[in-house]
């Protein structure tokens, strides 16, 4: 859950992530958090992307994820 059920967060496929069981242990007993990106994605119309947030409170997101991004299979 992006959102975690603990704080109300429903198992709806907007609030889900798909992570390996590490990373899942990571955020859950780690003190790492998910975010939506987009605000949209909150309402299942936003373009899904997701950032985390470390213990300490510094954010992380994804790399340029346009298509002309090769690292991420793009053209």
């Amino acid at each position: 859950h992006i959102i975690h059920w603990l704080d109300s967060g429903p198992t709806d496929l907007w609030n889900l992530c798909l992570l390996c069981s590490a990373h899942h242990h990571i955020v859950h007993d780690g003190g790492w958090r998910l975010r939506h990106l987009d605000p949209l994605s909150e309402q299942g119309t936003g373009n899904g992307l997701i950032g985390f947030t470390d213990p300490q409170g510094r954010n992380h997101e994804p790399n340029d994820v346009t298509d002309d991004n090769p690292e991420i299979g793009g053209a």
